[in-house]
C-alpha cells in the first residue's frame, strides 16, 4: 500500500482533461491514488456542456456515485446493461444523488442552458480498462492528475497541500 498523507487542495487547481471523442464534457481528476496514495476509489469532477449527454453504458465491476453540484438534467438508469432497453429516467438538479450499482446501465443528459457540474465517486479501486475517461487521461497525459498552469504541490512532514501564485492562494495557515 502507498503512503497515505492528507492533501489539501481545490478542484478549480486541477486542469480539466478534454474528452477527445467528447468536447462536451470536461473531466477533472481529483483524488486518486497519484496524488493521495488512495488505492480503494478516486473523486472526479465533471462538467457537462448544455445540451449535451455522457454515458451509454455501465461499469460491470464499480458502483458508482453522483453528486450534482450545479445544473440539473435527466439520468437513465437501469434496463439492459449494454443497451438501456427498459431504462428509467429521473430528474436531476443541485444536491441530487445518485447510486449507481455495478453493472448498472446509466447515461447523464444535460438539456439545459447551463453546465451541469458533479462528482463522481468511485469507491472501489480503479484498473486500467475500468473507466475509458480515466483511461484516455493517462493514455494523453501519462498520468491520471495534472495541476493547472500556475499551481505548485508542497509538502510539510505530515502531506501535501497546493498552492495558485496568480491567485494569491496558500491554504496552510500554521504549522507545529
Amino acid at each position: 500500500m502507498a503512503d497515505q498523507r492528507h492533501l489539501v487542495l481545490r478542484a478549480d487547481d486541477i486542469l480539466a482533461f478534454q474528452v477527445p471523442h467528447a468536447e462536451y464534457y470536461l473531466s477533472q481528476e481529483i483524488l486518486c491514488s497519484e496524488n493521495t496514495g488512495l488505492h480503494d476509489g478516486f473523486l472526479n469532477r465533471g462538467t457537462l456542456r448544455p445540451h449535451s449527454a455522457i454515458g451509454g453504458g455501465a461499469h460491470p465491476k464499480h458502483d458508482e456515485i453522483y453528486y450534482v453540484l450545479s445544473g440539473h438534467g435527466t439520468i437513465r438508469l437501469g434496463g439492459d446493461p449494454t443497451s438501456g432497453d427498459g431504462a428509467e429516467v429521473f430528474r436531476v438538479e443541485e444536491g441530487s444523488v445518485v447510486y449507481i450499482p455495478a453493472n448498472t446501465f446509466h447515461a447523464l443528459r444535460n438539456d439545459s442552458d447551463h453546465d451541469v457540474v458533479f462528482l463522481t465517486i468511485w469507491p472501489q479501486a480503479t484498473r486500467a480498462g475500468d473507466n475509458d475517461v480515466h483511461d484516455e487521461r493517462v493514455r494523453v497525459w501519462g498520468a491520471a492528475f495534472r495541476l493547472r498552469d500556475g499551481c505548485a504541490q508542497h509538502q510539510t512532514q505530515q502531506g501535501t497541500f497546493v498552492t495558485d501564485r496568480a491567485r494569491g492562494w496558500n491554504p496552510l495557515v500554521d504549522t507545529p
